[in-house]
């Protein structure tokens, strides 16, 4: 017997950005650690938190590591090894139904 389950989510994901500003961030020779953390009510995966770099195509972010803590919280880490537009970082995150948020710092 075959079943399927709906979940009706309508809520977007939420995104934290650490540390708050490029000010604040440990640099090194010009490297920014940051880190992320995405959490949402009904799921999200490790693969549906990215970078957003557009409009710049220089920005690098090789060192993007996700990690699923639960199914509703993924850590993420990574080193901006360029100079980032305008001072600011931009995360998108998609949860399980499709809901979209970004956030930039």
């Amino acid at each position: 017997m075959n079943s399927l389950g709906l979940i009706y989510d309508t809520k977007k994901p939420s995104i934290t950005i650490s540390p708050l500003s490029t000010e604040a961030a440990a640099i090194t020779g010009g490297l920014i650690a940051f880190t992320i953390e995405a959490t949402d009510d009904q799921g999200i995966d490790k693969d549906a938190v990215r970078i957003d770099t557009y409009p710049s195509t220089t920005v690098d972010y090789p060192d993007l590591a996700c990690i699923q803590v639960s199914k509703n919280i993924v850590k993420c880490t990574f080193i901006a090894r360029n100079a980032i537009a305008n001072g600011k970082v931009k995360v998108i995150a998609t949860d399980k139904a499709g809901n979209q948020e970004s956030k930039e710092q």
